[in-house]
């Protein structure tokens, strides 16, 4: 596990509340997830897990509340625009491009940033600064092809593949344009044991370099604790316990509300 660094480019979520109808699903929720740490998110069904990662990413408005990442405010954001300011996330069902090919799914996560496709590239193909700019894509393409161990299926379909490698396709484009805060909800799923040990190694190389933070919603107890620095714990919408993983886990409202009922997240 990496120490977390400074929070001041984390991830800082301040008394978010969300209510959909009359049913509160978040109330008054706080976390903070620092540049190189990974922060795990616990709770029964229900818990309001999902939610948050939603309101994170911008795809649930909240209606109470403070996002910032580092110095940006993103509370009523675009999802967009919080993608290019570096959030990202996967899903608990995959989703990939299935009409693309491998590479093709992780270049799309890159494209914003110049050097793609269309008939302007075909006219400027020549000009040195966007040969230089497509190199640059296509090399860091094949660092993370290789890095999720994809290169074999590179060009083929992404639709074609199974659960575990869609996963990981998933994952490449969610990191092939270097995160800020990378959100991983269920990323186990479907995976086998090999593929899981891959996913977390992986997880631990993005964190590594302490430019992204990690947040991280997962069913499976032993892997959620083997990655997380610190977790937070939710139950019906609001915090239960939250600070170092060995503490919240050991936390008597946690045992009763979570691991003491059996339940899953």
């Amino acid at each position: 596990m990496n120490p977390p660094v400074s929070d001041s480019n984390g991830l800082s979520v301040e008394n978010l509340s969300v209510s959909f109808g009359g049913v509160q699903a978040l109330r008054d929720v706080r976390v903070q997830v620092s540049p190189g740490e990974i922060h795990g998110v616990i709770g029964p069904n229900g818990a309001g897990k999902t939610t948050l990662f939603d309101v994170i990413a911008g795809v649930v408005r909240a209606d109470t509340g403070k996002i910032s990442l580092g110095s940006d405010v993103i509370t009523r954001s675009s999802p967009t625009a919080r993608a290019r300011l570096g959030v990202r996330r996967t899903f608990q069902r995959a989703q990939v491009f299935g009409h693309l090919s491998v590479r093709d799914n992780l270049l799309t996560a890159i494209e914003w940033r110049g050097g793609g496709g269309g008939v302007l590239a075909d006219v400027l193909k020549r000009v040195p600064s966007r040969q230089q700019l497509e190199v640059e894509r296509q090399r860091r393409v094949d660092e993370v092809l290789a890095m999720c161990e994809l290169e074999d299926v590179a060009s083929i379909l992404a639709a074609a593949l199974p659960i575990g490698r869609a996963r990981m396709v998933e994952l490449g484009r969610a990191i092939v344009d270097e995160p800020r805060l990378l959100l991983l909800d269920e990323p186990t799923s479907g995976l086998d044991e090999v593929e899981t040990e891959r996913l977390a190694q992986i997880v631990r190389m993005v964190a590594a370099g302490e430019k992204c933070g990690v947040l991280l919603v997962e069913h499976d107890i032993a892997f959620i604790m083997s990655l997380s620095d610190s977790l937070t714990a939710l139950n019906l919408g609001e915090v239960l316990a939250d600070g170092p993983a060995s503490d919240v886990i050991a936390s008597t409202a946690v045992h009763d509300a979570y691991l003491g009922t059996g339940a899953t997240t």
